[in-house]
């Protein structure tokens, strides 16, 4: 039976089930991923590494499930389902929790099965075929999340690569405090962009920065919150988010400065990455007001702040912050819901009890 050949399978089953990790806060013992269906519930899968634990005690088992709870019922009267998966050397131990936990399965180590006693769930989140289909024996040494904490925003990563490379080419050749030497070499302007049909400036100007107090603060918050919506929306969505975003803020910004006839010379990556900010906005609502450590409120605060302080200092495009912003919420709700609906027809064949 055993059809499972692809290297740490067991998580490669849980991220592929669209599982993703959460800290709980429970300590390396107990090690959950989280997963929201399709009707709203979120669902918890508690890996415990019952093999490094002196006893299986109920009581924390009892506290960990009311976490996860507490944590799935963030902001609303949503319903949460925990379900522990124990890993155990011992199968003795593993029949005599089961007592007390019908929501929990085991696997034995020694023999290298999957125990489910009749009194315990026979499925959950469509899990237990695939799950059986695993030789144990093998993937006793590989149940560990840290295959799953330490996935790497490529994307994210590359895209401060390259603002960070341009840069230093810009500043080796010229001078980026310069607006002239600027507008030479891609910056974006009305005149040029309308009158001249130069669209292309429209892009060029996302990854050009004057100065290297504009290009540090920029990076650091793509990297604060990039990773994030990285990891929500997937790589290859999260980068047309990037983009979408930034060309968005870059008409609206032009848009602006034809109306206003405001002639000036605009770059920077700031209307991309508050796009992202947009996007993290919508998948923070969607997930009833949390995205594991960050909270509706806190991106709210955060978007505000940064909003204030661009109409409090001189020489900021806030049309294309604003604008940036608009777009990322928008694109998102596109990006995010295609892959829930993309989750909601393959992943949810049997009803969660």
């Amino acid at each position: 039976m055993n059809n499972i050949r692809s290297e740490n399978s067991f998580f490669n089953i849980l991220k592929d089930e669209g599982f993703l990790p959460i800290d709980i806060g429970k300590g390396p013992h107990f090690q959950a991923l989280y997963r929201v269906s399709a009707n709203g519930d979120t669902n918890f899968f508690v890996v415990v590494h019952g093999y490094e634990m002196p006893e299986l005690n109920i009581n924390e088992f009892c506290e960990v499930e009311y976490k996860c709870k507490e944590i799935g019922n963030y902001g609303l009267n949503a319903k949460s389902n925990v379900q522990f998966f124990i890993a155990d050397r011992n199968g003795n131990r593993l029949k005599e929790i089961s007592v007390y936990l019908e929501n929990a399965w085991g696997v034995d180590l020694q023999n290298g099965v999957l125990v489910v006693y009749e009194n315990q769930r026979e499925d959950f989140c469509g899990l237990r075929r695939r799950l059986d289909q695993i030789d144990y024996l093998k993937e006793k040494n590989k149940m560990d999340l840290g295959i799953l904490k330490t996935e790497i925003p490529i994307v994210t990563y590359g895209l401060i690569a390259i603002n960070v490379i341009i840069f230093i080419i810009y500043e080796l050749i010229g001078n980026t405090m310069n607006t002239e030497f600027m507008w030479k070499h891609g910056a974006s302007s009305v005149y040029d962009v309308v009158y001249n049909h130069e669209f292309w400036r429209l892009f060029t100007s996302m990854f050009l920065h004057f100065g290297i107090a504009h290009l540090t603060n920029n990076m650091i918050m793509l990297l604060l919150i990039g990773e994030k919506v990285e990891k929500a929306l997937g790589k290859i969505n999260y980068l047309i988010l990037y983009i979408s975003a930034g060309l968005g803020a870059s008409v609206i910004s032009c848009g602006y400065d034809f109306l206003t006839d405001n002639l000036v010379i605009s770059a920077g990556a700031s209307g991309a990455i508050f796009g992202v900010f947009g996007a993290l906005l919508y998948i923070v609502f969607c997930n009833r007001g949390s995205n594991k450590t960050v909270s509706y409120t806190r991106v709210m605060v955060v978007i505000i702040l940064c909003i204030y302080s661009g109409f409090a200092s001189v020489g900021v495009d806030n049309a294309a912050h604003i604008g940036g912003l608009i777009v990322g919420f928008i694109v998102s709700t596109l990006l995010y819901t295609s892959n829930k609906r993309k989750y909601s027809r393959r992943r949810y064949p049997h009803k969660v009890a």
